[in-house]
């Protein structure tokens, strides 16, 4: 498996990993799962190393408040742990559990084009966990950013075939008129 494109489609992100935390080797990592034991101890995921996906064991996991930490087999210091800073954690994609309806993944929203009233906003970029509700950060054309609220008042249908996103408000509730 040597082809980044073929690694996308057999595998789906489940986390980012953000920062070192103070208690090395633990990273705190941005989940985008909400299957708790995907992280269990033993479990073996998967990340991106020049274009090739390699395995990597979960040897202890543990959170603080709201954030997230992992610990990694083989993974021991601040040095060997800063390599893997910025890089996503993912599954093999026949191991993603289905969703309830009106429920997405993450990896689904991300490049989704954003229609109101027809007319395309732009392209999901980003989806920000927020503690009311998500909140999807849509690219615009202009390079400019939209944020909308994931919420059924705000969000019409979502196409996962067709990555396509309608709302049930018009383009001018996100436009800012001067």
């Amino acid at each position: 498996m040597t082809d980044q494109a073929s690694n996308k489609n057999e595998y789906v992100v489940v986390a980012q990993l953000e920062s070192l935390s103070k208690e090395i080797p633990y990273i705190k990592a941005r989940v985008f799962s909400e299957s708790p034991d995907r992280f269990a101890i033993g479990k073996t995921l998967f990340i991106e190393f020049f274009g090739q996906m390699k395995p990597i064991v979960v040897e202890d996991f543990f959170m603080k408040k709201s954030a997230f930490f992992i610990c990694f087999k083989n993974f021991s210091s601040q040095d060997e742990c800063s390599v893997l800073l910025g890089k996503y954690i993912y599954i093999h994609a026949e191991d993603i559990a289905q969703l309830p309806d009106d429920s997405f993944y993450v990896h689904d929203l991300i490049g989704s084009e954003v229609l109101a009233s027809g007319e395309s906003l732009g392209v999901i970029s980003d989806v920000m966990f927020l503690p009311a509700n998500d909140v999807y950060v849509v690219k615009q054309s202009a390079g400019n950013e939209v944020l909308i609220p994931a919420l059924k008042s705000v969000i019409k249908s979502f196409d996962r075939d067709r990555k396509v996103l309608e709302l049930s408000v018009p383009k001018s509730y996100f436009v800012d008129e001067i």
